[in-house]
């Protein structure tokens, strides 16, 4: 059986984070390819709301009211991407926007490269 097919992508992110805007487009690449991408805004609902429009998120947007998910995840940088198995473990963290990382997260996905 394929892990990569019981595995999540979970990106945290913030609206007014420009590093969050560059990599939301390579991250609409990844789910619009099959990549089971969630994102997770530390922002309120409306500014959130607005920020998916704008930036044409084309994957599920969550929000994280008070913080308690990032908490959990003790996220320290947005962006930081989280590889997450059936259970919610973190089986990679990725803080930052590093290109070639998304790739390698492409491939564990059996995608191609962004």
């Amino acid at each position: 059986m394929d892990a990569s097919k019981h595995m999540q992508l979970l990106a945290v992110l913030q609206t007014d984070c420009p590093t969050c805007q560059l990599i939301v487009p390579y991250l609409n690449r990844l789910a619009a390819a099959g990549a089971p991408v969630v994102g997770l805004s530390q922002d309120a609902d409306a500014v959130t709301a607005n920020f998916a429009r704008q930036m044409e998120i084309s994957f599920p947007l969550e929000r994280d009211p008070g913080y308690r998910r990032s908490i959990e995840l003790d996220v320290v940088t947005v962006p930081t991407l989280f590889l997450l198995d059936d259970q919610g473990s973190v089986k990679r963290r990725e803080p930052g926007f590093d290109k070639a990382v998304l790739n390698e997260l492409a491939a564990i996905f059996g995608l191609p490269a962004v």
